[in-house]
């Protein structure tokens, strides 16, 4: 009935059927190249309390993760400032080796 189609995920042919929180944790495992591993232990401990209190509680989780998610992307974002010099540095001197190697 509802309930039963309330508790499943259809998000993947491989996922079709899952429970909410499986189907939840097979996506943010996923994603752990993209977002590394502290976002992904966000997304699971997220995924993992949803669902867990009333409403005020659900409230103050996500108020709670949300501050914590835009920590990682300020942490983030710092980092590429950085990096990104070297990284520059780095793809202008490979280039230039392959030009130096083509001659």
């Amino acid at each position: 009935g509802a309930e039963e189609a309330s508790s499943t995920c259809a998000v993947s042919p491989e996922g079709a059927g899952a429970a909410l929180p499986q189907a939840w944790k097979t996506a943010s495992l996923a994603e752990k190249g993209t977002i590394g591993s502290e976002g992904t232990a966000l997304l699971l401990r997220l995924g993992a309390l949803i669902g867990t209190t009333d409403k005020p509680g659900q409230s103050e989780l996500l108020s709670s993760e949300l501050r914590r998610l835009d920590q990682l992307y300020q942490s983030a974002k710092e980092k590429r400032e950085r990096c990104a010099p070297l990284y520059r540095a780095v793809g202008a001197f490979a280039g230039f080796a392959v030009f130096i190697l083509a001659v």
